[in-house]
């Protein structure tokens, strides 16, 4: 990839490397090393744009610098670089040469990563950070979830977010790849309610996982204005409204079809063994009678990547019983399919999960999908939808 760079960015680089050529020549090795490492660091941040337009301070950790394999540790009520240490144990900004189990930890971007179990503390740890934002302005959250799969890492990396101290939900990463770290991508919209905002990350895997990474976290204007949202506040109903095979409803902004079995919008003040992620009603994917298939149809522009992001969690009403369903967005081959599932492993019952995707159109219509894999009368229940254009 050949890189553009203006005349005066040029010369400004070379000035820098003039002065940073003299400054080297009259240090030790050891402070040699250092300099290198992070001005190597903060080229790496120009490089990748995180001077413009991203409201996190150092939203991929790589200040303060970790030896090559090494990692430090931060205890809950200290900060570094941007982030303060909350909850219970501590967190460690690591390198991405780190190496244990024949397993090495990869960074999403840059050298270093953030672990969230800290040096076997596993506990309810966690970072924030307070950024200024615009009273009404849509945001974007962007960041990476860091898995590994295998002895005493686990099985699954789950990170709570929060935003001025209410809960986005967990998003979980359970993807593996062999000798690394397998990194997944979270994108969530954020609308911000005053001057300054508060985002925070909270580890959430159990006290035998070891690792669990956090990565890339960046906080924009919004891009573009969503294709579809949905959060089910509409029809309004004072208990629950059943909606069966065959049917249509209207929300405020879509019109949904129930292709099979039913589904219920429910009143959460009325329902208890349901809660809403915003807003008082949510929609269960298991009617009366359940494993319900709902779906909906959006305009898209053929090539243009767009990305869903939704919140799920499960009916009490299932017990013991994982709640699970299948995700689809269709166009004039299958652009998206996912299962989600839901359990008391992740959280009680009314609990929500982050689900985010990417897909990329090939028409001018594509249609979303959700299928309930449980039978009964109590599935996955559904809240805050979106779909939106991406660069």
């Amino acid at each position: 990839m050949t890189i553009s760079v203006p005349a005066r960015m040029a010369a400004w680089f070379r000035c820098i490397t003039l002065i940073t050529s003299l400054i080297l020549a009259a240090a030790p090795a050891s402070a040699r090393e250092n300099a290198l490492q992070k001005l190597g660091k903060a080229l790496n941040a120009l490089g990748n744009g995180q001077h413009s337009g991203n409201l996190i301070v150092n939203g991929s950790f790589e200040e303060p610098v970790v030896g090559k394999g090494r990692y430090l540790t931060f205890p809950a009520g200290q900060s570094f670089a941007g982030w303060q240490v909350i909850g219970s144990g501590s967190v460690s900004p690591i390198s991405g040469e780190y190496v244990a189990s024949r397993i090495t930890f990869n960074a999403q971007q840059g050298s270093q990563w953030l672990d969230m179990t800290g040096p076997g503390s596993n506990s309810a740890a966690g970072v924030q950070q307070t950024v200024r934002t615009q009273p009404g302005t849509r945001y974007e959250l962007v960041f990476y979830v860091g898995n590994v799969v295998g002895g005493s890492f686990g099985t699954t990396s789950s990170i709570e977010v929060l935003v001025d101290g209410k809960s986005l939900g967990v998003s979980r990463n359970a993807s593996n790849s062999p000798g690394g770290q397998s990194w997944g991508q979270v994108k969530l919209p954020i609308t911000a309610t005053g001057n300054s905002t508060t985002i925070a990350f909270i580890n959430r895997d159990p006290s035998n996982d070891n690792s669990n990474g956090l990565d890339n976290v960046s906080l924009m204007p919004a891009p573009a204005t969503a294709v579809l949202t949905e959060s089910f506040e509409a029809p309004v109903t004072s208990n629950y409204t059943t909606y069966n095979a065959g049917q249509s409803f209207r929300t405020a902004t879509n019109t949904w079809t129930v292709a099979a079995s039913g589904v219920d919008i429910c009143n959460v003040q009325a329902r208890r063994e349901v809660t809403a992620f915003e807003g008082n009603q949510t929609l269960d994917l298991n009617g009366s009678p359940g494993a319900g298939v709902l779906a909906t149809s959006f305009a898209t522009k053929a090539g243009q990547k767009y990305s869903l992001s939704f919140h799920y969690a499960r009916n009490n009403g299932l017990g013991a019983t994982p709640a699970r369903a299948k995700v689809e967005v269709l166009g004039s081959t299958p652009l998206l399919q996912a299962e989600i599932r839901h359990d008391k492993t992740v959280g009680p019952f009314g609990s929500y999960l982050i689900f985010s995707d990417d897909f990329v159109a090939d028409g001018t219509t594509a249609s979303l999908r959700f299928t309930s894999l449980n039978s009964g009368n109590a599935g996955i229940t559904l809240d805050a939808i979106e779909i939106k254009a991406v660069d």
